[in-house]
């Protein structure tokens, strides 16, 4: 049997030295102040469906994206992304073509309240990580935009609105399922 002996560690200046280095990266308080800018955007535009004044769409649109920029974690984001829906259902029964604006807008928003929830203000994610999400995000753009582009066929053939109601809920249902699974950790 032999007899253990202690390791005596190697002094300083003969152990390895290790660097690491990363990409371009992107800062964290950007991901909050494109949170902000997108959320006043798409809750503008939404309030502006219900509301006749500018001005009080735009006092909408900096609460919501006030909410959202200092909650970023769910269900802040999707409230408003459900009420802005909501608002645009309620206006009228008719297809209102801003529904193509208004989708890059929420999926950005949602994207962006991801990222913001997860990135420290004062932490950095890479330039390379951030390609993957927007090449996902256009992916489910595309599938948005053309069901989009049904229900505003479908309203301008069908008188009563039914269609559009389907094909906004067939949007819903796609919106779910392209929802990350960590956001309901």
């Amino acid at each position: 049997m032999s007899a253990l002996r202690p390791v005596r560690p190697a002094p300083a200046a003969t152990r390895p030295s290790t660097e690491v280095g990363t990409g371009p990266t992107v800062p964290g308080l950007l991901f909050r102040a494109v949170l902000f800018g997108v959320t006043v955007a798409f809750a503008t535009l939404t309030a502006h469906s219900l509301l006749s004044s500018l001005a009080g769409s735009v006092v909408v649109g900096l609460a919501l994206a006030a909410a959202v920029t200092r909650f970023p974690r769910p269900p802040v984001p999707h409230a408003i992304a459900f009420a802005g829906g909501a608002a645009l259902l309620g206006a009228s029964a008719a297809f209102d073509p801003v529904v193509f604006v208004l989708l890059p807008l929420v999926h950005l928003m949602l994207r962006a309240s991801w990222w913001a929830a997860r990135v420290p203000r004062t932490g950095a994610v890479e330039r390379s990580v951030l390609v993957l999400d927007l090449r996902r995000a256009a992916a489910v753009q595309v599938a948005c935009q053309g069901l989009a582009l049904v229900a505003f066929a479908a309203s301008r053939l069908e008188g009563d609105g039914f269609l559009t109601v389907v094909a906004a809920l067939a949007l819903c249902a796609l919106a779910v399922l392209v929802v990350p699974r960590t956001w309901w950790r």
